[in-house]
């Protein structure tokens, strides 16, 4: 590619990403970590249930750097700024 668009830069970009994450862990190893996990919450019932209450249903978005902007946030806790997004209403997160 000569000149890469944005979204073909990210694609690129997140292919030598996950490489690297599947050589640097076992999937035996992921696995024993998804079994203790907390339990996934469902995004379309969170959905309906708020808006059939007549509630925003805000979906947040965590991000410390944009590939067009860059950095936006230097003090990123992405488990910090979870939190507080669900404390304060968030229904979804988009990490």
């Amino acid at each position: 590619m000569a000149n890469p668009t944005i979204l073909e830069q990210i694609l690129a970009d997140k292919v030598v990403e996950v490489a690297a994450a599947k050589a640097s862990r076992s999937l035996n190893s992921l696995e024993a970590d998804l079994l203790q996990a907390d339990p996934v919450r469902g995004f379309a019932r969170a959905m309906r249930d708020r808006i059939s209450q007549r509630q925003s249903a805000v979906i947040a978005e965590i991000k410390k750097a944009s590939p067009s902007k860059g950095l936006i946030r230097e003090d990123f806790e992405p488990a910090r700024h979870a939190s507080d997004y669900a404390d304060h209403g968030a229904i979804c997160l988009s990490i």
